[in-house]
């Protein structure tokens, strides 16, 4: 009855002290914005449990959570924070902007969720980015894109010299045209057109940039010109003249002294015409009679060529050689005998040619060809005896070279194999025209000894820079080089180790567009702005009559960033009033104009008195500004 008792109470202590551990974790500890994980939820927990929180939508943690149940109650093992994700902000509705990517019930928008943007109509075109990601501190990585009708502009009234048809219209869309008429001393498209009929396209550009512009004759950069009346920079219209002189050995055409700037540029053309030939080397040919380094006008000098004996006459015309340059290449090699063989053609500066029955050719066809260069036959190759032995054979991944080389009836010739290959036999030994191997086959004599990689996986957009191989042995490398326009991101090179391709994060990443390039102060460009341009594609600009550009007139598109710097140099306009007060005119009389290009250079005399400085009697324009001296 004792011993009963003593089991009651055991098990009545046993009951206790579960109930103590459950009630001691019955409540489960507060995480802010975290709730305990399905996976470790429980109705009822006992001493030794373990839970993990799980954060709320719309909230993080780096660490997570951890606690175990204890007699005493729980205990955490690892202490997370729950913190609240910033979400990035809806796109606005716009009309004809299709959003692509939105969650669903459009639900916060986390973190490097990404949306996708186009237009729903073929006469819109998307300005800004296609693609947005959403950033961890709740930004788009780019602001939102819109949707703009596709038109072209024209530019009302019309400018000098310019007329349109029809007149009244500014917007253009695509498909329709526009008639535009220059003045007689203006053109569009070319220098010799004063008309044309130009098309809205569907990217919001015209076929032809509507606009008259007035024909200006360039400084001519003919290199036999000695004395040009034009200052630099000064621009010359139709109708204006220059006076000219020719160097020495020239001379101005048809006696010509002033050049007229027409819509064809500079008449005469060309402004000087050369009076002597300079001696001309021909091909394959020598000067038989008249050999000097310079010839005067119509006098003549004959040639020979080398392998026929043909001769043929050039003569000098006003600067330039007249008669035939050259000899017939057919005729430049001698056709010769081939001992124990035969010719054929030749067909295009080429002969084939084979052997008589008992002979062959050192190589392994039974026939050849050679080509004709500078005066001899290449590659041409003699017929020798069946019973003798020819070229030394191919050896796959090796070569075989004779110790001796004369066609003896028996000859050896040593192995040698490429890098990673070992020769099975040493040596060949060649007789009665035969090579003889001791029963190794040649197509395996070189074997592989190292591991191999199969050819290099493929990088999409880029080729390698080798040629195709099937295997590449141990510590080959090979580089990737991307298609014009794309670049590389990360390394180039890969290389073979223990027959496995390195593994690098190679890639060719297309390039970006960008939008329209920033714009030139006293300046602009040639052609009608797009609002959407190609890598490497470029904008020309041009500066404001008078102004002098500074730099290459071109910006270029690289990458989404619009490359190139130039400025537009200002005029400096000299008053007549301030050179009166000052004592002065210009130095040469036939300089009426108040105004100077940058960089130019401006002479004056003191009308009365003396210069106050003798050096500041000659002074150059700086953008815009000049100092003028003083006479008294």
């Amino acid at each position: 009855m004792k011993l009963t008792g003593f089991f009651l109470s055991l098990q009545l202590w046993a009951i206790v002290d579960v109930s103590l551990s459950l009630d001691a974790c019955s409540q489960v500890p507060d995480v802010p914005h975290g709730h305990v994980s399905d996976d470790t939820n429980k109705s009822e927990y006992q001493e030794g449990d373990v839970i993990h929180f799980s954060c709320d939508t719309g909230f993080t943690a780096d660490l997570t959570s951890k606690y175990v149940c204890t007699s005493q109650g729980w205990l955490v093992i690892r202490q997370g924070t729950c913190y609240f994700i910033a979400s990035c902000e809806l796109p606005p509705a716009q009309e004809g902007l299709i959003t692509k990517g939105l969650p669903e019930h459009h639900t916060n928008i986390l973190p490097d969720h990404i949306l996708t943007f186009s237009c729903d109509g073929r006469g819109k075109y998307l300005t800004g980015s296609s693609v947005l990601i959403c950033g961890r501190d709740g930004r788009w990585n780019q602001p939102f894109p819109t949707c703009k009708e596709i038109k072209c502009n024209l530019q009302l009234p019309a400018l000098r010299g310019t007329t349109y048809e029809p007149d009244f219209k500014s917007v253009f869309l695509p498909g329709e045209t526009l008639q535009v008429t220059c003045g007689s001393t203006y053109w569009i498209g070319k220098t010799d057109q004063t008309s044309a009929k130009t098309k809205c396209k569907v990217d919001g550009e015209w076929t032809i940039r509507p606009l008259c512009q007035e024909v200006i004759c360039p400084n001519p950069q003919d290199p036999h010109l000695w004395y040009w009346s034009v200052w630099h920079r000064e621009q010359k219209k139709i109708g204006d003249t220059a006076s000219y002189n020719c160097k020495s050995g020239y001379e101005n055409t048809n006696g010509a002294r002033w050049a007229t700037c027409t819509r064809e540029g500079w008449t005469p053309k060309p402004l000087c015409q050369g009076t002597q030939c300079q001696q001309k080397n021909i091909e394959n040919a020598y000067i038989t009679n008249n050999n000097k380094q310079s010839y005067s006008h119509e006098e003549a000098v004959s040639y020979v060529c080398r392998s026929t004996g043909k001769q043929f006459t050039m003569s000098c015309h006003d600067g330039a050689w007249r008669g035939a340059e050259r000899c017939p290449s057919d005729d430049s090699c001698v056709k010769e005998t081939l001992p124990n063989g035969f010719f054929v053609g030749p067909f295009k500066n080429t002969i084939f040619y084979t052997c008589d029955v008992g002979y062959k050719l050192p190589t392994n066809g039974w026939w050849g060809t050679a080509k004709c260069l500078g005066g001899q036959w290449s590659e041409l190759q003699a017929c020798i005896e069946k019973t003798k032995c020819g070229e030394p054979p191919e050896i796959p991944n090796g070569k075989a070279t004779p110790l001796r080389w004369d066609y003896k009836e028996a000859q050896i010739l040593q192995i040698t194999c490429k890098n990673g290959y070992s020769p099975d036999i040493d040596q060949l030994t060649c007789q009665d025209g035969n090579c003889h191997s001791n029963g190794t086959s040649l197509t395996t004599l070189c074997r592989l000894i190292t591991p191999v990689c199969s050819h290099p996986p493929k990088v999409e957009n880029a080729v390698v820079l080798e040629a195709y191989q099937r295997e590449f042995l141990s510590d080959s490398t090979i580089t990737y080089h991307c298609r014009d326009n794309f670049t590389m991101e990360g390394e180039d090179t890969i290389k073979c180790i223990a027959g496995q391709w390195e593994e690098k994060n190679t890639a060719c990443i297309p390039p970006m567009n960008c939008g329209s390039p920033p714009p030139l102060v006293d300046g602009d460009t040639k052609q009608s702005l797009k609002s959407v341009y190609s890598h490497n594609e470029k904008v020309e600009f041009s500066c404001q009559n008078l102004y002098t550009m500074e730099g290459e007139p071109y910006r270029t598109c690289f990458n989404g960033e619009w490359r190139g710097d130039m400025n537009c140099l200002k005029p400096c306009t000299l008053n007549a009033e301030a050179m009166k007060t000052r004592n002065i005119r210009f130095r040469f009389v036939d300089r009426k104009k108040l105004y100077s290009a940058h960089n130019d250079e401006v002479a004056f005399l003191c009308t009365r008195g003396g210069p106050v400085q003798t050096s500041l009697m000659r002074t150059i324009c700086l953008d815009g500004e000049i100092h003028l001296p003083t006479c008294q």
